[in-house]
């Protein structure tokens, strides 16, 4: 029999389910303060996820394995079901007892799966890394390209410039260029000599 009839009756109320909790208006109790922003906590949705499954006829059931973690969510009228899963990632407690990381993780695991099977929308991965804030990062790439962009090269930076040119393509054209006594000319000076060459450049 084709698998999509199998779970067509668990897919069909788990897409009012997820209609239901949609329109809850969840919020965020989480708070990682190191990365600067809000998450939701397993109690944030849980309790709602609970009543709705029991008014549309669904039952979950969390399964831990070695390798990955698993979602099983049931019709409780036809007995279809569809798993949710997600790689297992061990959750590390510091200074605290094996069990007590155990716990952790089953915590954390639950609610990654129960995320990704209600698809309850959550902060983007790149805002949970641990560097500085990515707005922050932005505005000072912005800053420091407009800065680079509004400096105005000085005089003696432009000459710089002009006696670099004039080298390079002197010693490509085999004609002697005394670099020392380019730079003790004014900036008008080697500008005059810098023009005369880009005039005879092909």
């Amino acid at each position: 029999m084709d698998k999509n009839i199998l779970t067509f009756g668990v897919m069909k109320k788990l897409s009012q389910a997820r209609k239901q909790l949609k329109d809850c208006e969840l919020k965020k109790s989480g708070r990682n303060k190191h990365a600067g922003f809000n998450y939701f906590e397993l109690g944030d949705f849980l309790p709602q996820v609970q009543e709705i499954n029991a008014n549309v006829g669904l039952v979950t059931q969390f399964l831990m394995g070695k390798d990955e973690c698993i979602l099983r969510v049931y019709d409780v009228d036809d007995c279809s079901s569809l798993d949710f899963n997600v790689d297992r990632v061990e959750a590390e407690v510091k200074m605290g007892q094996k069990i007590q990381s155990l716990g952790a993780t089953q915590t954390y695991m639950r609610r990654y799966c129960y995320l990704s099977a209600y698809e309850i929308s959550e902060n983007d991965t790149v805002d949970a890394l641990p560097q500085e804030n990515t707005n922050n990062r932005e505005q000072k790439f912005e800053s420091k390209k407009q800065e680079e962009q509004t400096k105005k090269p000085t005089d003696e930076e432009r000459k710089l410039e002009c006696i670099k040119f004039i080298k390079e393509h002197s010693d490509k054209a085999g004609i002697t260029c005394d670099v020392e006594e380019l730079k003790k000319k004014t900036l008008k000076e080697v500008s005059i000599v810098y023009k005369n060459l880009v005039g005879g450049v092909k």
